[in-house]
């Protein structure tokens, strides 16, 4: 850093002169030489960039002096755009403006491009990945009209729509011989403090597992880790979504030798698959006393609103058509799924499925109930319904359509104490029975109600939500109301008004 501080003091040097236009043309050279010797010898573009970003120059990013051709100016602005791409946040920001001076200089777009990625590489912002991409294809398409050879780098980032590729995976350690399925996945489990060990492999539909301390394979959760690789084939051009569902813990989701998610990204990510065979590769370690991962693929869900809800269910709500509400925390299967077995009905019904992690909800209609609906929500990406759904409507909701797990069930496991402490009233019990927000709407109330902590099979429904149970919730809950109103009397109390 000794070296580097000498060449610091130049712009201050510079700017000591009292600058009038021709001295500035006169040293711009200098500067940028000086500027590249620090980026190219100490790889050090923010202490470069301060050559060129001292005020007596800074007007020259904004409009070129008359004692300075083009070129000149182009070749000091290429090298602005370049450190500013490198070292400063929002960088693109500068090299935006450049672009509207000109217009037509292909290195521009490469540099707003490099910024863009840049900041999408450290926020995981995906609107930042696709800003890169819009320049470097414009950045491409300026190329070829110029007759320009283009970046190789930049060709690869725009072909793999803004993926990068894995240095190498854990199928090198884990599955030396390359023995891949096709249309399901091999895992192979392990302890990350022995990771060369597999600890057991089995092929399985699903990339997920779910358990608690060490009651699977006896592999201690804090230490867990987790490798499924699999050849997946797609007859055409196919548009996926990818939703990763876990706890704490670090995932990496690889197809092709790229990497798609690096446990980082909110949300789904969206993937296009060309027709053709695929490989699709999922690396976990886990960091918590559980372990909790779903990697769904599957087709993108857009979740709507209650209005627009209701304009769904109007065509096929009718006057008798019952509304059974299910909740649960989590899954209790390694697959993270939940069966749903309906219990004989003669009225169509309308299902409400509420859940904290995502869960795969199968459906068991052996007794043939008429199910027009099913309305979705989970609080992390994305719940899934499987099983005899052919013609049932599958729609998932921006809010959560119900509250709880253990509301509705009989009197003795729904009553719990309550507490006063201090001015802070608690109930060791979930919120209040909370599933009649979409009922509502169509003057109904749920019928029935079924729930659990973490559940692997359910009846539908476990309770018949009747009159009087309502009655009683009704009565508990003023109860709450009441007894809450008591506690926290004293933290709105003042002296003057203790005697009133």
């Amino acid at each position: 850093m000794k070296k580097i501080l000498p060449l610091l003091v130049i712009p201050f040097i510079l700017i000591g002169r009292g600058y009038n236009p021709k001295d500035i043309c006169k040293d711009v050279k200098l500067v940028i030489q000086e500027a590249k010797m620090i980026q190219d010898k100490f790889d050090d573009p923010t202490n470069a960039l301060l050559l060129l970003d001292a005020s007596t120059f800074r007007s020259i990013t904004h409009r070129r002096p008359k004692c300075m051709s083009k070129k000149e100016h182009l070749t000091y602005l290429d090298t602005y755009a370049h450190l500013k791409s490198k070292s400063t946040k929002r960088g693109y920001s500068y090299i935006e403006n450049m672009i509207k001076l000109y217009p037509k200089h292909l290195y521009f777009y490469k540099a707003a491009g490099e910024s863009y990625e840049r900041e999408f590489d450290q926020y995981k912002n995906n609107r930042q990945k696709e800003k890169a991409l819009e320049y470097y294809k414009k950045y491409l398409k300026l190329a070829k009209e110029q007759n320009t050879k283009a970046d190789k780098r930049v060709v690869d980032y725009v072909r793999s729509g803004g993926l990068k590729r894995a240095k190498s995976t854990w199928g090198k350690y884990l599955n030396p011989k390359g023995a891949i399925p096709v249309g399901e996945f091999k895992a192979f489990y392990i302890d990350t403090h022995h990771p060369k060990k597999v600890v057991a492999s089995e092929l399985v539909k699903d990339v997920a597992v779910n358990y608690p301390y060490s009651e699977f394979h006896g592999i201690p959760s804090s230490n867990f880790g987790g490798y499924w690789v699999g050849n997946f084939k797609f007859e055409k051009d196919t548009k996926k979504t990818i939703y990763v569902s876990q706890s704490n813990s670090t995932t990496r989701v690889i197809i092709d030798g790229y990497v798609v998610s690096d446990g980082k990204q909110r949300g789904g990510i969206t993937y296009d698959f060309k027709k053709g065979m695929h490989k699709i590769e999922v690396e976990f370690i886990n960091k918590w006393h559980t372990t909790t991962l779903s990697v769904k693929i599957m087709n993108k869900v857009t979740r709507i609103g209650k209005d627009e809800i209701i304009k769904e269910l109007n065509s096929v709500v009718t006057d008798d058509t019952d509304f059974n509400y299910i909740g649960v925390y989590e899954s209790d299967n390694k697959d993270n799924s939940v069966t749903l077995k309906l219990k004989e009905s003669k009225y169509p019904a309308v299902l409400l499925l509420q859940s904290y992690r995502a869960v795969v909800w199968k459906i068991d209609n052996s007794a043939k109930v008429d199910i027009k609906a099913i309305v979705i929500n989970s609080s992390t990406p994305e719940s899934e319904v499987r099983g005899e759904t052919k013609g049932i409507k599958i729609i998932y909701s921006q809010r959560a359509v119900g509250h709880g797990y253990s509301s509705g069930l009989p009197d003795q496991k729904r009553k719990k104490e309550c507490k006063c402490i201090v001015g802070h009233y608690t109930c060791s019990e979930t919120r209040a029975f909370g599933a009649n927000d979409i009922p509502s709407k169509f003057a109904k109330k749920a019928s029935g109600f079924s729930g659990k902590y973490a559940a692997t099979t359910l009846e539908v429904p476990e309770v018949q939500m009747k009159p009087e149970i309502y009655e009683e919730i009704e009565r508990r809950n003023s109860e709450i109301r009441e007894g809450k109103q008591l506690c926290t009397k004293n933290q709105t109390l003042t002296p003057d008004k203790l005697f009133d």
